[in-house]
């Protein structure tokens, strides 16, 4: 079921069976959605979960923007930290940017959990594997436009895991990526 936050959405799935005390809270990286938790919001929903996934402002039909290319990291914070302080004390889940997002509030604020899986690097940490598949887009990061890995790029780098057809099935929900959060 699609819930608003405002202006944001998120997937939510209610618990089933007894209520557990925490929300859960699914935050989104690059190219992503409340979609791509799909999987975790069922295995948790049907554990008493009451379960949100986050579509941070300018993805599926949250919070619009005039240019989601020039949305920053902080704009992301902004829309995490809303949707949190409308619940009670939520546990907090990021994937990537998504879970970047989660190490940056796991500063800020006090809640009964962070769990950032694979969370993006910090500003100033580079490996040459983040070289390799993001210098061809660094003109478009630096102009702050919008980016998606071309196909071959994103099953090599990011979807190499899928079995195939469901490579191609994720690739095709995805969404270009703020490139101002790549240069910030």
């Amino acid at each position: 079921m699609l819930t608003q936050f405002h202006d944001l959405t998120a997937l939510e799935v209610r618990p089933q069976g007894q209520t557990r005390t925490h929300a859960l809270v699914f935050i989104h990286g690059w190219w992503g959605g409340g979609w791509m938790w799909d999987r975790y919001l069922s295995f948790f929903g049907t554990r008493g979960y009451h379960c949100y996934a986050l579509n941070l402002r300018g993805n599926h039909g949250s919070r619009p923007v005039s240019e989601l290319g020039k949305v920053s990291f902080s704009d992301h914070l902004t829309d995490v930290r809303e949707v949190i302080d409308m619940l009670d004390k939520p546990i907090v889940i990021g994937h990537s940017v998504g879970g970047l997002l989660v190490l940056k509030l796991a500063e800020q604020i006090e809640l009964p959990a962070f769990v950032a899986i694979a969370p993006a690097a910090p500003r100033g940490i580079i490996s040459v594997t983040t070289l390799r598949v993001f210098l061809p887009y660094i003109w478009t990061m630096l102009r702050h436009r919008l980016f998606l890995l071309k196909r071959k790029v994103m099953f090599a780098a990011d979807l190499n895991r899928l079995p195939p057809p469901e490579q191609a099935s994720v690739y095709e929900q995805m969404v270009p990526a703020p490139g101002k959060q790549g240069v910030e």
